[in-house]
């Protein structure tokens, strides 16, 4: 891996994390278009901006092969489902001023994908990744029980999302093609849902202004360009260095909850993000010395 390459891989995954940090101030310029409705055109309008890049890029010849199995249209059916939960508990979270819980479910996620990892795909999980997977699970109790809140939107989006994750490992398509196929199984729903409340005159779009049609209307490129992004740097760096780099999105996500939308963070709360984060950050510093250790033994064989 050439050190040009390396680097290009580097700034692509932290421009794709930091879009996906910065996209709750996407998503509060719609904040009045219910989360419901917003799902529905985030859906059609990926579908669309997926289609014109397909077709740019000629990677429809996979995409159509895949088709043709039952098996592999009922399996992209389950991550679609994962994948419309996610969102639209998101977005709900963004639209009810809780950008801080919903960051604390993406500081969460990969500490769970160790767990999912071990429990279903039966890889083997260092020592101190167990530790690390403690100490989140600590913070959560903590946040159940002390503080008499379960943080369900939190534990909704690892959940939602670290099933997505666990499932679209194994899948057959690649990044670009499998979201095709999954907004492509949702469209129909979605575009029948926004007509019906056209039809009966509830739809929040109706009377918005062209300018904020422009921006529902773009969700679909702010949706698609970082998972592009992420999938051209998954290809140039090291999965540690991915690993470290996932925590540039709920980090901008707390940011912006605390410090713009002056969302509450009571002592209480500082206590189960404590938790977490030391998970974290032993997550991230046992990922780079296992990785310093094996460059190491790869380097004197």
């Amino acid at each position: 891996m050439s050190h040009d390459h390396s680097k290009m891989g580097v700034i692509q995954g932290i421009a794709a994390f930091s879009i996906w940090g910065l996209m709750p101030s996407f998503w509060k310029l719609l904040g009045d278009v219910p989360a419901v409705e917003l799902l529905c055109h985030r859906m059609i309008w990926s579908l669309v901006f997926v289609v014109i890049v397909l077709t740019f890029t000629k990677g429809w010849r996979a995409l159509l092969i895949a088709c043709r199995a039952p098996r592999t249209l009922l399996f992209f059916v389950g991550t679609s489902l994962c994948l419309g939960t996610n969102w639209v508990i998101f977005l709900y979270g963004v639209q009810t001023a809780r950008v801080v819980e919903c960051s604390l479910g993406y500081y969460i996620n990969p500490l769970l994908n160790v767990a999912l990892g071990a429990l279903l795909l039966k890889e083997k999980k260092r020592r101190l990744q167990w530790v690390a997977v403690a100490f989140a699970t600590v913070g959560v109790l903590y946040e159940s029980t002390a503080l008499d809140s379960f943080p369900w939107i939190a534990m909704s989006l690892a959940v939602s999302f670290g099933t997505y994750g666990l499932l679209r490992k194994i899948a057959v398509l690649g990044s670009l093609q499998g979201m095709a196929l999954e907004t492509a199984i949702f469209f129909p729903f979605a575009l029948g849902w926004i007509l019906c409340l056209g039809y009966t005159g509830e739809a929040a779009v109706g009377d918005m202004p062209t300018a904020r049609k422009f921006i529902l209307a773009s969700s679909g490129v702010a949706t698609t360009i970082p998972l592009l992004l992420f999938a051209a740097s998954a290809r140039k760096v090291h999965f540690s260095t991915l690993g470290i780099m996932q925590y540039i999105a709920p980090s901008l996500m707390f940011l912006q909850g605390v410090l713009i939308y002056d969302e509450p963070f009571p002592k209480g709360r500082l206590i189960t993000f404590a938790f977490i984060w030391t998970g974290v950050i032993i997550y991230a510093i046992e990922g780079i010395l296992n990785h310093r250790t094996a460059a190491g033994a790869g380097g004197r064989r």
